[in-house]
């Protein structure tokens, strides 16, 4: 079987459920599961369906790499993206920072 990653086209072999597998879930006691998350039309509404979660014995792969993810990056490009992360800096608050909880005050 090969190793699903993050990106990659998936199809459920009991559903013929098709889509990019966007997460994984490993439970305490060992189970992997992915969320699939199907193609949906340019203004298609997401709705109350969640994408499901799958087993991944269920699963095989139909494509590699649809989706870039850093999954795929090799150490280079991955020190780079690292690299860029750091160089953006969290604005500054220019109001003194989060309000704390006081006393007595009004309204609360």
């Amino acid at each position: 079987m090969d190793t699903i990653k993050l990106g990659d086209k998936v199809k459920d072999l009991i559903t013929d459920y098709t889509g990019i597998a966007v997460a994984r879930v490993i439970f305490i006691n060992g189970c992997v599961q992915y969320i699939v998350e199907k193609k949906r039309k340019p203004n298609e509404a997401f709705g109350n369906d969640s994408p499901p979660s799958i087993d991944s014995q269920s699963l095989v792969v139909i494509k590699r790499n649809v989706v870039s993810s850093p999954e795929y990056l090799n150490e280079e490009e991955l020190k780079k993206a690292k690299a860029m992360l750091k160089k953006i800096e969290e604005p500054e608050l220019e109001n003194g920072g989060p309000t704390t909880f006081q006393r007595r005050m009004r309204g609360y």
